[in-house]
């Protein structure tokens, strides 16, 4: 497989899905949704992988939706955006296999969505998340039921309709990462999971 969004590394009963556009901080575009989509299908058939890491190039996780892209859609084209956008969140949630988020920055709009489809989330302590978004129009509805069943109405709501960042430690209180670490051990800390 060849991409160009995401770099794949396969370790035994490992793989590590690493978003990687890191100059413009690992965002959400139709080319990188359908190369995990791709990668994540050949590892949910694969008998040696029995738990698939995501990450973020640079010092974030993944800034959210490409904006520069979905701002010059059609009608039609957002409509299938925003089906591929469910088909990786269905592909996620029901995965086969164990998922683990190594959050090492900022993961806004998509990119905290991944985190809250995860199994499993480890935060670096300059972990942000938050759904920026909606402070510009733009809702982030498929993130609607993933976040009530993780933080429950009150605290989704207050990050889906404010726009509000949470730190890591904010994070971890609510429920929504297992455990936060040093900045630069996130990877570390959920290949000892």
């Amino acid at each position: 497989m060849s991409h160009t969004r995401i770099l794949v590394e396969q370790r035994p009963q490992i793989a590590i899905i690493t978003l990687h556009e890191p100059e413009k901080r690992n965002p959400f575009s139709p080319v990188l949704i359908d190369e995990l989509i791709e990668s994540l299908t050949a590892f949910a058939s694969n008998d040696e992988i029995v738990a698939v890491i995501f990450t973020g190039s640079g010092t974030a996780f993944s800034s959210g939706a490409d904006l520069r892209v979905i701002r010059k859609v059609t009608p039609m084209e957002d409509r299938q955006e925003y089906d591929r956008i469910l088909a990786m969140n269905r592909l996620i949630w029901n995965y086969p296999k164990v998922t683990i988020a190594a959050v090492n920055g900022a993961a806004l709009g998509l990119g905290a969505n991944l985190v809250g489809w995860c199994d499993l989330a480890i935060a670096e302590e300059r972990a942000t998340f938050g759904y920026p978004e909606v402070k510009a129009g733009i809702p982030s509805a498929s993130v609607v039921p993933t976040l009530l069943r993780v933080l429950g109405r009150k605290a989704a709501n207050e990050l889906l309709l404010t726009g509000r960042r949470i730190t890591a430690a904010d994070a971890w209180r609510l429920g929504f990462v297992n455990r936060v670490v040093a900045n630069g051990e996130s990877l570390s800390a959920a290949l000892e999971l």
